[in-house]
């Protein structure tokens, strides 16, 4: 089965899925992809906050870009197109992020399925990538790595350690 995993965004009464990418093309201009029965059959999504997994199968989603799973009844008490995530909820497929010692994160689950290798993170990465797996990457930083962030090809940012004697402050937007 070919399933495309994501992550899910909570704000306590329903989960946010983005279910379509975008980028900038030099010769198409703004393209918009959105997921079809011919690239996946499933989608996956993980929601932190309710530490659940939910499995929507292609035919419920195909061509959308956000999809909104409902945790609890709407205050209007609608019924009609709504998506309840206890309908979509598959139990025991918990996947956690556990960052090792060199730096690099594995994903672990509760089982074989929603186990994948570790992401190798690279010294030099692409912009798309970085943007992809940011977060990685800060805590690649965060154990002392760095990272050069190139856009077509050239250098344009370099993520390291933070300086020890730095410290972040808010300038007032008047000063």
């Amino acid at each position: 089965m070919r399933v495309q995993c994501k992550w899910g965004g909570c704000n306590g009464e329903t989960i946010s899925v983005r279910l379509a990418s975008s980028y900038l093309s030099p010769t198409r201009g703004y393209v918009v992809r959105k997921y079809t029965a011919d690239e996946v059959d499933a989608i996956a999504v993980y929601c932190d906050h309710t530490r659940r997994s939910y499995l929507l199968p292609i035919d419920a989603v195909a061509g959308l870009g956000p999809l909104t799973l409902r945790l609890t009844p709407p205050r209007n008490n609608q019924r009609a197109s709504l998506n309840f995530a206890a309908d979509y909820e598959f139990p025991g497929a918990v996947a956690q992020l556990e960052e090792r010692d060199t730096g690099s994160v594995e994903v672990t689950g509760s089982s074989p399925v929603s186990s994948t290798p570790s992401i190798d993170l690279k010294d030099r990465v692409g912009m798309d990538e970085f943007y992809a797996r940011l977060a990685h990457y800060v805590r690649y930083a965060e154990t002392g790595g760095n990272v050069v962030v190139t856009r077509w090809g050239k250098p344009v940012a370099t993520l390291g350690p933070a300086a020890q004697s730095v410290q972040p402050s808010l300038v007032a937007a008047d000063e």
